[in-house]
């Protein structure tokens, strides 16, 4: 009788650990993808401010009469964000964290949706469509 019993103590122990260990190996993993996931959505949200910031430059550079419509999605991987422009800056926040490129002097706010970029007389404005 007694081997039986510590045979079901053995099995039970066995059987404890594994399902501990089952669960630290999905806590780990967990925490992994969340990670992955945020970095991910950091770096298309970094993609989507140079892609505006190069529109941005572009439009100094060229000629007067430039005018080119971009668009700024809503969300980027079902991720809400805001989008402002401060004179110099153009800043996008996620998750309490502010990513901020340096632009040039341009009238007007980038804002998400469609967004006109035009040059005239030597400034650049952003009109919303």
């Amino acid at each position: 009788m007694k081997k039986k019993s510590q045979l079901s103590l053995e099995f039970m122990s066995f059987l404890s650990f594994a399902i501990l260990l089952s669960i630290i190996l999905l806590v780990v993993i967990n925490i992994t993808l969340g990670e992955k996931i945020t970095e991910k959505n950091f770096l298309e949200l970094k993609n989507l401010g140079y892609s505006i910031q190069r529109e941005l430059i572009l439009a100094t550079e060229v000629y007067d009469g430039y005018s080119r419509t971009i668009f700024v999605p809503e969300q980027i991987n079902s991720l809400d964000y805001s989008l402002s422009n401060t004179d110099r800056l153009l800043i996008i926040r996620f998750e309490e964290t502010d990513i901020t490129f340096p632009i040039p002097k341009i009238n007007g706010v980038v804002v998400k949706g469609n967004n006109t970029i035009r040059k005239t007389a030597g400034v650049v404005y952003i009109d919303v469509e």
